[in-house]
C-alpha cells in the first residue's frame, strides 16, 4: 500500500510541476506577445537532480507510449493532460511529454513550445 500511495503523491508533483510550467509559460506569452498562442501540444520539465530525473522517467515511461527511436525527445502521452483554465490563461491539452536530465546551466523548470503561424505580424 505504501508503494502505491508513494507513486501516486510522485505522479501528483509531475502534475503540479506541469500546471506550474504551463501558467508561467502562458503568462511569459501573454507579456511578451500581448496574447496568448495556441501551443504546439508539448511540454517539457527541466529535471534539477538526478533523482527527480530517475523518478520522472519512470513516470514518463508508465504515461506514455514506448519509442523505439533512441534520440526520442517527445513521447506522446496515453491520455492527454488536460489544463483547467485559470483567469485568462485558456484550458490547454499536451499530448506529449519530454523530460530533461539536470543541467547546472539551466535552472528553468520546463516549457511549451508555443505555434507562431505568421511572426511577420508581430513585428
Amino acid at each position: 500500500m505504501v508503494a502505491c500511495s508513494s507513486r501516486v503523491k510522485k505522479m501528483e508533483q509531475l502534475l503540479n510541476i506541469i500546471h506550474e510550467i504551463h501558467i508561467d509559460c502562458f503568462k511569459l506569452c501573454g507579456e511578451a506577445l500581448g496574447k496568448y498562442l495556441p501551443i504546439a501540444g508539448n511540454v517539457g520539465v527541466f529535471c534539477q537532480s538526478e533523482k527527480d530525473y530517475d523518478l520522472f522517467t519512470k513516470i514518463r515511461e508508465e504515461i506514455t507510449y514506448p519509442s523505439t527511436n533512441p534520440n526520442q525527445k517527445y513521447y506522446e502521452l496515453k491520455q492527454p493532460i488536460i489544463t483547467s483554465p485559470l483567469g485568462d490563461v485558456p484550458q490547454t491539452v499536451y499530448t506529449h511529454l519530454y523530460v530533461r536530465k539536470p543541467s547546472s546551466d539551466s535552472p528553468e523548470v520546463g516549457d511549451v513550445d508555443f505555434v507562431l503561424a505568421d511572426h511577420n505580424r508581430l513585428i
